[in-house]
């Protein structure tokens, strides 16, 4: 079911199924910012998770194994042998209850004990809501057990461009986690200066990464819990500003998109758009030197992500 949050500045659908985004409207411009689907092709397209909240652990966990408090998880293996974006039945695959009011959604779940692998009975919320021009979405969680807890919107942006070439791109850190040629995650970082993944000031996105085959599929480190900018998308029409506490921002650049079924008609093709998902370090819960997500059992964790719109 669908649910709409609009005040002067925006208007925003989501759904039930997976508490996804639809719909960004900057309703000075009129254009919707992101890319969705139709309610009939959530399953046929559930490998993009286009729009969809992502957990318990977003992002990879390579070979589908955690330790915590000393003792070892095998988690559901969804992807060879990783296990990505929290198996086959986590949040992107739910259907979740919804209240609603003016400005606010909020998403409510749970999620038993031993789901996919995970440690733990959750309750889990998220919860949009309008503040003026910006969408902030609130990820709260309880478990009654030690366990984990790295959420994401799994939020595709176009700027409503039908070609991608005119969306500039900055972000607010020189980091970047090195992949292995498989594109898993390494405990190393480098520098991204003078490569095509510097975007530390304003890039088009689509003309920056010609010369890198796969394009981006790869998480920047910030490596700080503080709320703040991770990063921009602009047009000639519109501004984006992504804020969090969450420590890194995964970057994927629509490099496996090929005739998907947008909505309203609409056909997303290679490198359509870019998914942008703040989040911890991939496979940080286990590699020693990065933040984990960690949650403690009967401790309330929140984070937050939120989308400035201009």
């Amino acid at each position: 079911m669908k649910y709409i949050l609009e005040n002067k500045y925006l208007k925003v659908e989501v759904n039930d199924f997976g508490a996804r985004i639809v719909r960004l409207i900057n309703k000075r411009s009129g254009n919707d910012l992101i890319m969705g689907l139709d309610d009939e092709d959530y399953l046929k397209y559930r490998h993009l998770y286009i729009g969809a909240a992502v957990g318990r652990n977003c992002n990879l966990i390579v070979g589908s194994k955690i330790t915590i408090n000393n003792k070892e998880y095998k988690l559901y293996a969804n992807d060879g042998n990783n296990q990505l974006h929290g198996g086959k039945d986590g949040f992107s695959f739910a259907k979740w209850n919804a209240d609603l009011s003016d400005t606010k959604v909020i998403f409510s779940n749970e999620f038993a004990d031993g789901l996919d692998g995970y440690p733990g009975n959750m309750k889990a919320e998220v919860i949009y809501e309008l503040k003026d021009n910006a969408l902030s979405v609130t990820f709260k969680a309880v478990c009654d057990k030690d366990s984990i807890f790295n959420p994401t919107i799994h939020t595709y942006f176009n700027m409503a461009s039908t070609d991608f070439e005119n969306v500039m791109f900055k972000t607010e850190t020189d980091t970047l986690a090195h992949v292995d040629e498989y594109n898993q995650p390494l405990d190393t970082v480098f520098c991204v200066k003078g490569t095509p993944y510097d975007f530390t000031e304003f890039a088009p996105i689509k003309k920056q990464i010609e010369a890198l085959e796969k394009g981006i599929d790869t998480n920047f480190v910030y490596e700080t819990m503080n709320y703040k900018l991770l990063a921009s998308l602009k047009t000639d029409t519109d501004m984006v500003k992504i804020y969090s506490d969450l420590p890194g921002l995964e970057m994927y650049t629509c490099n496996d998109f090929n005739g998907v079924k947008g909505k309203d008609g609409t056909v997303y093709n290679f490198r359509c758009g870019v998914a942008l998902e703040p989040d911890f370090f991939p496979n940080s819960i286990n590699f020693r030197q990065y933040l984990k997500p960690l949650i403690k059992a009967n401790e309330e964790t929140e984070h937050r992500i939120v989308y400035e719109i201009k």
